[in-house]
C-alpha cells in the first residue's frame, strides 16, 4: 500500500508500528527514545554532539586506521582533534530521526558526555570543556540525552509526513569515534582582508594586496612555507583558471608554534572586472608541512 495515498493507510501503518515499538519498549525500557502521542522511536539518532567554533578544532579522521577493538564502531562518525587543545562540546537533540523530525521548542533538561578516556563523565546542558592529553589513540565518545522535551515535531516523510505533535526524548545515546593527533595544522583564522597598494590602483578599483591571517591550531610547530592565491577555474574547485593564470601570486609564511598566528600579505591583483570571480587560497603551497592533521583543510 502506498502510505501517501490515504489517511487510513497512514494511520493503520503508524498504529501497527506504534504497537510493535511499545511492545518492544515494554521489555527493554532502558533503551529510551523519542516519544510522541504514545509512539516510541528507540533510535539513537535523536542525540547529537555540537562543538563550539569547530572549523579550527575538528578535523576529518576517515582515512586514519582504526584499531581492532573499535572495528564494531567503524561506521560511526569519526573526528580528529589535537592533543592538549581545550575544546567545548555540548549534547544536543538531533533534528532528524527514524520516525520524527523538525523539532521545535526543544529544551534539553539533562544530559551527559563520556569522553572515553577514563576521565569523569561530565553532566550538563551547556558547553562542557575537555582536553585529550594522550595522542595517537582512538576514543569512543558517548553523548546521552537523559531528558529533553519539544513543543512540536513532524513525521519523517517515510511515515507519511505531517504534524506529529509535542513529546519527549529520554535516555538516548549517540556514539562518536575521536582520534587524538600530535601534529601541526595550518588554517585561515580570520576573514581575509584586501587593500590597495597605490592611489592610482584605488582610482581604477584594482585591489593590489590580500591579507591572510594564518594560525597553527595543531600541537606541533610548523615549518616555514608559502601560501598561494589564484583565480579558480569555474568548472573545477581548487584548480587555476587558465585564462587568469598570470594573476597567480605567492607569499612567504613563517614557521609557527602551536597556537601562534601571523598575517601574510600577498600581492594578488583583483581588477574591477574580475572582482566577482572566485579565488582559491592554498596554505603550505610549498609542501613543507605534509604531516598536518588535514592537508585538505589547507585549501580555501
Amino acid at each position: 500500500m502506498n502510505i501517501n495515498k490515504t489517511r487510513f493507510g497512514i494511520f493503520a501503518i503508524l498504529l501497527t508500528l506504534s504497537l510493535a515499538v511499545i511492545s518492544i519498549s515494554a521489555v527493554s525500557a532502558n533503551y529510551g527514545g523519542a516519544s510522541v502521542g504514545g509512539i516510541l522511536d528507540g533510535s539513537s539518532e535523536y542525540a547529537g554532539l555540537s562543538v563550539k567554533n569547530p572549523s579550527d578544532k575538528i578535523f576529518d579522521a576517515e582515512k586514519i586506521k582504526i584499531p581492532s577493538k573499535f572495528k564494531q564502531h567503524e561506521n560511526k562518525t569519526k573526528i580528529q582533534v589535537a592533543k592538549g587543545k581545550k575544546i567545548s562540546y555540548k549534547a544536543i537533540v538531533n533534528n532528524q530521526g527514524n520516525i520524527f523530525q523538525d523539532f521545535k521548542g526543544v529544551k534539553v533538561k539533562s544530559a551527559k558526555i563520556d569522553f572515553g578516556d577514563k576521565t569523569k563523565i561530565k553532566r550538563g546542558t551547556g558547553w562542557i570543556s575537555h582536553t585529550y592529553k594522550t595522542s595517537g589513540k582512538w576514543y569512543l565518545i558517548k553523548v546521552t540525552i537523559i531528558n529533553a522535551t519539544f513543543t512540536s515535531s513532524k513525521f519523517n516523510p517515510t511515515f507519511g509526513g505531517g504534524e506529529a505533535g509535542n513529546g519527549t526524548i529520554t535516555n538516548v545515546t549517540k556514539e562518536y569515534l575521536v582520534y587524538v593527533a600530535n601534529k601541526p595544522q595550518l588554517v585561515i583564522s580570520k576573514q581575509v582582508q584586501v587593500g590597495y597598494t597605490s592611489q592610482k590602483e584605488q582610482k581604477k578599483g584594482t585591489i593590489g594586496v590580500v591579507a591572510v591571517t594564518v594560525k597553527n591550531v595543531g600541537s606541533l610547530s610548523t615549518k616555514a612555507t608559502k601560501i598561494k592565491i589564484w583565480y579558480q577555474d569555474p568548472k573545477k574547485y581548487g584548480k587555476v583558471n587558465p585564462k587568469l593564470k598570470k594573476f597567480t601570486a605567492s607569499g612567504k609564511l613563517k614557521a609557527l608554534k602551536p597556537g601562534a598566528s601571523t598575517v601574510v600579505l600577498v600581492k594578488f591583483k583583483i581588477p574591477k572586472q574580475y572582482a566577482k570571480n572566485p579565488i582559491n587560497i592554498k596554505l603550505d603551497s610549498a609542501n613543507k608541512n605534509k604531516n598536518q592533521m588535514s592537508r585538505a583543510r589547507n585549501l580555501y
